[in-house]
């Protein structure tokens, strides 16, 4: 395969616990000397990006090729992501491989994510590269098998890998999302109805909060979306995603990659893990991860540089016969971040 210039965003926050745990993984990482690195961390809490410039001062990453970046203003998930994406393409690399503070690699990552990209850089057909299986614990295509490759309809963001090609399309159109909270001539019938259990202050606030919607309906004729089905916030693309959201640096960025820009391509991802998910505490977003949920399914535990040089790809949006129900589950996971 031909060269490749690959470029690491690492996205920093507020939680220096986390982050020296990637850090630390990042450094086990098979070939990690062949990737130069962009480190950007988010502001609002100067003390905390302190702390995270020092970790990766004194860790072996430092003696890569790098740049740092330090916000002084806190730019949101998706604004902060995108700051890196611009970033690092017009310094002009290939390929971009983000790793968010809370995803840790395994040491197989990079030799995986490297392979996927150089495979993968001219199919038309594929949008991404994802580290991460979107399944429940050991639940494997093919018996768990660690040398095998699944494709799927779908945009994934943790480990996530991107070309270059996708950068031109998107460019500095990149945005995040929030859904939306209210929108004129909109009906939807999954009302937030006051449960009879809420008493006190609780179920004051709730019945104060409908009453103003009410009298605001009754003024301007607007009517109000409190639970936007998950069923229409998943089923939407395109145009029609953009009449469900606002759009919001603070916000969510893998819907619009998953809703909006990916189309009708496929994002590539392991059938075991190459990465997880640890952010639990002080999360931007909830998610489901649990330490429970992330012992056995990932690479880490079977880690051998041998086994990973050669992979075989299986169609997962052709071929997988429960494709729905794993799709539902991905979906499921990934719907959790704008809560």
């Amino acid at each position: 395969m031909k060269s490749m210039s690959i470029r690491i965003n690492l996205i920093g926050w507020k939680r220096p616990y986390y982050f020296k745990k990637v850090i630390k993984a990042l450094e086990k990482c098979y070939n990690i000397e062949k990737f130069s690195l962009l480190l950007s961390i988010d502001g609002g809490f100067p003390e905390k990006q302190k702390e995270q410039v020092e970790i990766f001062k004194n860790s072996s990453l430092s003696k890569l090729k790098h740049e740092i970046c330090v916000h002084k203003k806190n730019l949101g998930c998706a604004g902060h992501v995108g700051f890196a994406f611009n970033k690092s393409f017009e310094s002009g690399c290939d390929a971009v491989i983000t790793i968010e503070d809370d995803t840790v690699p395994a040491k197989d990552f990079l030799i995986f994510m490297e392979y996927c990209l150089k495979k993968f850089e001219n199919d038309k057909n594929i949008f991404s590269i994802s580290g991460y299986h979107p399944r429940f614990k050991n639940q494997t295509q093919e018996g768990g098998a660690k040398n095998i490759i699944e494709k799927n309809k779908t945009f994934g963001c943790y480990g996530t890998g991107i070309w270059k090609r996708i950068y031109n399309e998107i460019g500095k159109d990149w945005f995040g999302i929030k859904w939306v909270q209210h929108i004129s001539e909109y009906d939807d019938k999954s009302f937030d109805l006051i449960s009879k259990k809420n008493f006190g202050w609780v179920f004051w606030k709730r019945k104060y909060k409908i009453l103003k919607k009410q009298i605001l309906s009754l003024l301007f004729g607007i009517k109000w979306i409190e639970n936007l089905s998950n069923e229409k916030k998943t089923n939407s693309h395109g145009e029609e995603f953009l009449k469900i959201i606002d759009k919001s640096p603070k916000g969510s960025w893998s819907y619009p990659m998953n809703q909006y820009w990916r189309k009708e391509r496929s994002q590539i991802y392991p059938t075991v893990s190459r990465i997880q998910n640890i952010g639990i505490e002080n999360a931007t977003f909830r998610n489901r991860d649990s330490p429970q949920q992330k012992v056995d399914f990932w690479s880490e535990n079977h880690s051998d540089k041998k086994i990973y040089k050669k992979f075989k790809l299986i169609k997962l949006d052709k071929k997988l016969k429960n494709k729905s129900k794993i799709s539902l589950l991905f979906i499921f996971c990934t719907l959790l971040e704008s809560l």
